[in-house]
């Protein structure tokens, strides 16, 4: 049996997550990230990342403090679905969302009108309580001439902070579902 636990402010181990048996008929015990709080600061991202594996979700990238997680768009290939995930302090969890249109999608929008038509495809999350956090430009330049920009996304980043792991995960499930109304360009 393999287990994940965190360490707290104090020095002790809680258990995060446990795996009976291995390959694919083991089973994962109860996971969760629960604590008194204050002590969720000292969880890893990869104690993170293990526990949002054993909730289901794939784990695209790790950066710093922040998990990516994956959509799967077919057996052999996944993507980065544009959401994130943070451990905060005072045992939050940080669920953000990075969701964008293309210029050339829609080349006689402005400026305002891409990012209001990102604003419309993340609706359901707002609905939930996220809160948009930052707008911005990516330019996509050719891969021979990085002078020629060849395309512009325009981002837009929602988050919303859950107070406990498992009150993230219907954050997350949502957030993955409305991100692939974007397009994705990670």
């Amino acid at each position: 049996m393999a287990s994940l636990t965190a360490t707290d402010e104090n020095g002790s181990h809680r258990l995060v997550a446990a795996r009976i048996g291995s390959g694919s008929a083991a089973s994962v015990a109860r996971y969760s990230l629960r604590s008194p709080p204050g002590t969720l600061a000292n969880v890893s991202p990869q104690e993170l990342k293990k526990a949002l594996i054993s909730a289901g979700f794939e784990v695209y990238r790790t950066k710093s403090e922040e998990i990516m997680l994956a959509d799967r768009v077919r057996d052999n290939l996944i993507l980065d679905s544009g959401v994130r995930v943070r451990a905060k302090a005072a045992n939050e969890v940080e669920v953000r969302l990075v969701m964008g249109v293309r210029k050339a999608q829609f080349p006689a929008d402005d400026e305002a009108a891409l990012f209001e038509r990102v604003r419309k495809l993340a609706a359901p999350v707002l609905a939930l309580g996220f809160d948009e956090i930052a707008t911005g430009q990516s330019p996509v330049t050719d891969p021979s001439d990085s002078t020629r920009t060849l395309d512009v996304f325009y981002d837009v980043v929602f988050g919303k902070e859950a107070a406990t792991f498992d009150g993230a995960l219907p954050l997350l499930k949502a957030a993955i579902e409305v991100a692939k109304t974007a397009e994705s360009r990670h």
